[in-house]
């Protein structure tokens, strides 16, 4: 069982993803429930990038197949050029790249409470046990169900 696991949902999940990068000791797991990974150009992800290395964390990512929406001003110097799924997938891309498994489920929903509470226990069962590579999280009765979306682009075809 890990000791250390965290949680976050949209822009709040950069803060969890940037701790896992600076303070390798502090998490093991990170759920990442639509993640804003678009924010300042990408930066965090180029940071992952740039890192050529795994962390001793472990991820799970999820988001919504109608989080679609590109080009969107959130406040006067706050713009979201691509889309919250894009800047997912950028994110999962990169750190299967630099040797993790992220767990990542596409749910049927958009950038919302609601969907989110309904994938959040097969996030919690995922982070609190111990998980083989490439098993994905156990379904929960009522959870929104993954999308058809199984075989994405890579980061190249994004």
């Amino acid at each position: 069982m890990s000791h250390s696991p965290r949680s976050s949902l949209s822009f709040t999940r950069l803060t969890a993803a940037y701790i896992a990068l600076v303070a390798l000791d502090r998490f093991t797991k990170i759920i990442a429930q639509s993640g804003s990974f678009w924010s300042n150009d990408c930066w965090l992800i180029d940071q992952y990038r740039s890192a050529k290395r795994r962390l001793p964390a472990e991820f799970y990512l999820d988001v919504g197949v109608r989080e679609t929406q590109e080009n969107v001003t959130h406040k006067e110097d706050v713009i979201q050029i691509i889309s919250q799924i894009d800047g997912v997938r950028r994110f999962r891309d990169v750190l299967s790249e630099v040797g993790h498994d992220p767990v990542y489920v596409e749910f049927d929903g958009d950038h919302a409470f609601e969907a989110w509470a309904k994938t959040l226990p097969s996030a919690l069962r995922w982070a609190f046990s111990e998980r083989q590579p490439n098993q994905p999280p156990l379904p929960t009765p009522g959870e929104c169900p993954p999308s058809n979306h199984s075989q994405l682009p890579g980061a190249a075809d994004l």
